[in-house]
């Protein structure tokens, strides 16, 4: 829920331990949360990054939702690769590349889509990771 562009952390995690040592998904969830909500400057950022977690985008909803501590973190690991991912395309669609003779590619271009690959980890690095 936000709340004059502030999020409601605790009506999001009521119980959160937010102590030093209590690491653990429901906590680093809330940091993260926190986080954006304090110090990211680009306000439209800001608002995208908690909207998609208060609308249960990229799977934010099912994260502490997992029967033990492992699943929820790796949950939560999955979920803060797929925002980054989305926030990557996003500004990559925003300033879409030239090629080397400073011609502009249709962002959904093929030989746009050739120049960069804005995914993390890339195919290249991780071949595995985009089956």
């Amino acid at each position: 829920e936000l709340v004059g562009g502030k999020l409601a952390l605790q009506a999001a995690i009521p119980d959160g331990d937010f102590s030093p040592g209590s690491a653990d998904a429901r906590g680093a969830l809330a940091f993260v949360l926190r986080a954006v909500d304090g110090f990211l400057t680009c306000s439209a950022c800001r608002l995208r990054f908690l909207e998609a977690h208060a609308k249960c985008r990229y799977g934010a909803c099912g994260i502490l939702k997992h029967s033990t501590p492992l699943l929820r973190a790796k949950a939560l690991a999955v979920w803060l690769w797929r925002i980054h991912n989305v926030v990557s395309l996003r500004v990559w669609l925003n300033n879409y590349p030239t090629d080397s003779e400073g011609a502009n590619h249709s962002p959904r271009s093929e030989a746009a889509q050739a120049l960069l690959d804005r995914r993390w980890p890339s195919f290249r690095d991780c071949p595995g990771c985009w089956r």
